[in-house]
């Protein structure tokens, strides 16, 4: 439990230099206002506890973009081993995730952002190049600069059963799996 404590004040500390803080009730929320400077890659995670080496957190998996059936949001899900690339993520002033990915029908890169977490709804991105719709404000922060949250809640997040046997992240999904997101720097596998 120590140790848990302070891998997590060391990764507060850290991320205290690249990003400001805000206040949620007794929590310190991170987010990050350089939207592609000190990006991150997500994975799941049954435990909140922090680690140096994502490798070592229970049951991890790395998340990517997936686009099942060409339409214009993607979801994300996990995927295994094996991967080309994961993509990088960032937290906009606004409270939202931000990546860049390939543009449908193979258009170049775009930014994708997401729509914001709901109850039992995928969490989705859109494109933002070009824009398609105005900018929502977000509910998404880093708690302790590495577990992501919603309105600054940690626990929430769920593995679901998506389309064509993938497994989806959702924000309070039933009959789901529930998993920390962890904000890391190096790919688990």
């Amino acid at each position: 439990m120590a140790t848990a404590i302070i891998v997590s004040a060391l990764l507060a500390l850290l991320s205290s230099s690249i990003a400001s803080p805000i206040a949620v009730g007794d929590r310190k929320i991170i987010r990050r206002f350089s939207p592609w400077h000190n990006g991150f890659k997500l994975v799941t995670a049954d435990s909140y506890t922090a680690s140096f080496s994502p490798a070592t957190l229970p049951n991890v998996s790395a998340i990517s973009l997936f686009d099942p059936f060409d339409q214009a949001n993607y979801l994300l899900r996990l995927i295994g081993p094996g991967y080309g690339s994961l993509p990088v993520f960032n937290i906009t002033q606004t409270g939202l995730l931000q990546t860049v990915a390939e543009g449908p029908e193979a258009t170049g890169e775009w930014v994708y952002t997401s729509e914001g977490a709901e109850d039992g709804q995928n969490l989705e991105f859109t494109s933002t190049s070009p824009p398609m719709k105005a900018p929502v404000e977000g509910s998404l922060g880093l708690l302790w600069g590495y577990l992501l949250t919603v309105n600054g809640s940690e626990e929430g997040w769920t593995i679901c059963d998506g389309p064509i046997g993938q497994k989806v992240i959702k924000w309070q999904g039933e009959g789901c799996t529930a998993t920390y997101l962890h904000a890391v720097d190096i790919a688990p596998y």
